[in-house]
């Protein structure tokens, strides 16, 4: 009989839609109903005010493919403005890039207020930092091993806090990828009911519980991300 070759693991991919980018489907779709539906522009535009925060995620989207001034100027509005599901306005820094923009731009988050260069906005994976990827990389390392159960949330977790901290940088470096990874993979087993011991994740991945604890902290910081804080 002759031996198959084992699957060998995808490659982690952190942002959604980075394979296969542009959103060909989304963009079709777009287009499709802005001439089939007249003033839709428009509404997308009103919900990033108006809407709940899937519906400001699925208008940022679609704006995307939107090339009109208005559009820019509504995104721009939407970014610098007080409210806002923090992770549309990511997406919707990204959506300005997409569309040519440049320049410095305030953006309002948790209360504060950054300025972020829409040039440094990530589009995909390749421009991602390192150590963020890194990380995911570790944890789907020792994962495999112990538990492999862990990986679809802990890849969506880790999405999700970068999509909402951003422009706040991850201290990935100064903390360590394997500390990052122990504490991302301590969280997930809060999430999933199956909490292990902080002592038992950590010497998986041979680091000191209080580092990982201190990380752990870090992502609970971020609200809404845990526990819906």
């Amino acid at each position: 009989m002759k031996e198959t070759d084992k699957k060998q693991p995808d490659k982690v991919v952190l942002f959604p839609g980075s394979v296969d980018r542009p959103f060909q489907m989304v963009e079709t779709s777009v287009l499709r109903r802005l001439d089939e539906q007249e003033g839709y522009a428009e509404r997308l535009r009103m919900k990033l005010h108006t809407g709940t925060a899937a519906e400001q995620l699925a208008a940022v989207e679609q704006l995307t493919y939107v090339y009109e001034d208005e559009t820019i100027t509504a995104l721009r509005s939407y970014i610098e403005g007080e409210q806002g599901d923090p992770v549309a306005k990511t997406l919707a820094l990204r959506a300005l890039k997409e569309q040519g923009e440049t320049g410095i731009i305030p953006v309002r988050k948790f209360g504060r207020l950054f300025s972020v260069d829409i040039c440094d906005v990530p589009l995909d994976d390749q421009e991602l930092p390192a150590g963020q990827v890194a990380v995911m990389n570790e944890l789907e390392k020792v994962a495999e091993v112990h538990d492999a159960s862990v990986l679809p949330l802990a890849l969506q977790l880790w999405t999700t806090y970068f999509f909402m901290a951003y422009p706040l940088g991850t201290d990935v470096k100064t903390c360590g990828v394997k500390v990052w990874a122990a504490a991302l993979h301590y969280a997930v087993t809060k999430l999933l009911g199956t909490e292990q011991m902080l002592v038992e994740i950590a010497g998986l991945y041979d680091v000191k519980s209080e580092a990982v604890n201190a990380c752990y902290q870090a992502l609970q910081e971020v609200p809404g991300l845990i526990y819906g804080q």
